[in-house]
């Protein structure tokens, strides 16, 4: 990165440099993979399973509702497309809403008032929101050049999503969509040759702050991504990977409350707490998600087994012992509870569809 860029970015890189190595997997305690609380939520109504594939499991925040994505015909009566569909479970009464649409990048709202998506557009992928109370539909980003959506704040009146030029060899940039006023915020710095495209916006819940990963198409040096975090009150911006900066780095979190952030540099997984500039790294894992609050960090190991992190004890637990997938937004506050996806066919009793489904382990 060129000295011009970084001191653009100010002092914030000093905070990222003390970088605490902590072992992959610490004491790891087991209970909650001998003595399971795990419910199977794509499954009808009735409890029928269904007949094809799900996955990209989301929850809120009390952890009642679970979106989640299926190619499953026969969950709801709706008339479903050879697309992927998006469900909302009711985990408290089982009823299963069809929502339609939704090919990748599941997000629900912390209120579970909303759920984003990203499908077809006019002429391109385009990130949706759909409105779960109203049906209304938001589109995002132009028509022409397309949009992806990555991230929404916690009442759904924010969403961020990347937004695609018409020409390829224009920079993409991050943007929030104010839902109340309409309006289109570009939360992202302008380029340069070392910070080219803008992506994969991570907000917080409140709205007024954001992550994003920056990625060079130009120049030279080993320096390919960064994380960058930028308050959109004050448009403070801080780098928080600059101790990796030979390997190539991608953005997997910004927790709810604006404190962590998580993101894997190479082959590791690092936590970076904001407030003390303390950075965690958990060598030979992959982040998946944090919780909202912060504190607790989900990531896989090599044969994609979950597991928990407590980012304060260092204390490590195994959540699912058995190959599993899991991203932003799937562990509820405190978490208390995590969604994820597994074609495991002995996480509950009577799992007999051959199909990958979507799953909720209550941890708390």
């Amino acid at each position: 990165m060129s000295i011009a860029v970084r001191a653009a970015l100010g002092t914030a890189l000093a905070g990222a440099l003390t970088v605490a190595a902590l072992p992959a997997m610490a004491a790891a305690d087991t209970d909650v993979t001998r003595h399971p609380r795990t419910v199977r939520a794509s499954v009808a109504a009735d409890g029928a399973q269904g007949d094809a594939a799900s996955g990209g499991g989301v929850i809120s925040a009390d952890g009642r509702y679970v979106a989640f994505s299926s190619r499953a015909t026969n969950l709801t009566p709706d008339p479903n497309s050879p697309f992927p569909d998006t469900f909302v479970k009711d985990l408290r009464t089982g009823t299963l809403t069809f929502v339609r649409d939704g090919l990748y990048g599941l997000r629900m709202s912390a209120d579970a008032s909303c759920v984003g998506f990203n499908d077809y557009g006019g002429h391109d992928i385009q990130g949706i929101v759909h409105d779960l109370k109203t049906g209304k539909r938001d589109v995002l980003g132009q028509a022409r050049g397309g949009s992806t959506l990555t991230s929404l704040s916690d009442d759904c009146r924010y969403a961020a999503y990347t937004d695609k030029p018409h020409h390829p060899a224009d920079p993409r940039a991050v943007y929030v969509r104010d839902r109340k006023t309409g309006e289109n915020i570009k939360a992202s710095h302008e380029p340069t040759p070392e910070q080219f495209d803008m992506t994969d916006g991570s907000i917080s819940g409140d709205g007024e702050t954001i992550a994003y990963q920056t990625h060079r198409r130009l120049g030279e040096g080993a320096d390919t991504d960064d994380i960058v975090v930028k308050d959109l009150r004050t448009g403070r911006l801080q780098q928080i990977d600059g101790s990796q900066d030979a390997a190539p780095a991608s953005l997997v979190q910004l927790s709810g409350n604006a404190r962590t952030v998580a993101y894997n540099a190479g082959p590791d997984a690092y936590a970076h707490d904001l407030r003390t500039g303390r950075t965690v790294r958990l060598p030979g894992v992959q982040a998946r998600a944090l919780s909202p609050d912060g504190r607790r960090l989900l990531y896989a190991d090599s044969a994609s087994k979950l597991h928990l992190r407590d980012l304060r004890s260092g204390r490590d637990r195994t959540v699912v012992d058995a190959p599993a997938s899991a991203g932003p937004g799937s562990l509820s506050a405190h978490a208390g509870s995590l969604a994820f996806g597994s074609g495991a066919d002995d996480l509950v009793p009577g799992d007999t569809n051959g199909f990958a489904d979507v799953f909720v382990r209550r941890l708390r």
